[in-house]
């Protein structure tokens, strides 16, 4: 059985307090979502994605909705990552892409081409406390907040 790796380095857990979810938590952690949130056009960001671990398992729960090759880009462009090491990003994009491979082995060179556009603009390498910072501040939001409608949709409030 092959151990499951939670760390690069440990400088890299000094310098950026990188440690990787193992699976079995990140499953468990998934396995809360209630199921009507698990569509193929549901959005999830993971704004300290690392090497992908939860992105990894909330796109294979969504390519068991898809029914095509284009379903399975729709749903993997409905997933965002940032992460503020560029190797941890890489390495994110290359596992989704695998993913996407391994399901549509006969995707032709066009949906190739998108499905390595939608991971170089959705897996991105950043800062995500000062992207929401910039975010909040472009929107004149202060101090946002997260609230769940009536309808199941969330939104914003300031």
């Amino acid at each position: 059985m092959e151990t499951e790796r939670l760390i690069k380095s440990k400088k890299r857990v000094r310098d950026f307090a990188e440690v990787y979810t193992p699976s079995r938590i990140v499953k468990e952690m998934c396995n809360l979502i209630p199921a009507e949130k698990w569509t193929i056009e549901s959005t999830f960001l993971e704004p300290a994605c690392g090497n992908g671990n939860f992105l990894v398992e909330i796109y294979a729960r969504k390519l068991k909705l898809c029914a095509d090759e284009r379903d399975g880009l729709k749903a993997l462009a409905s997933i965002v990552g940032i992460d503020i090491q560029q190797d941890n990003v890489d390495e994110a994009r290359e596992r989704l892409k695998a993913m996407y491979l391994e399901a549509y082995p006969d995707c032709n060179s066009f949906c190739k081409w998108l499905l390595d556009e939608i991971l170089k603009n959705n897996i991105i390498c950043g800062d995500s406390l000062a992207i929401m910072d910039k975010w909040a501040t472009d929107n004149n939001l202060r101090d946002p907040v997260i609230v769940e409608g009536a309808d199941g949709q969330y939104s914003f409030l300031s």
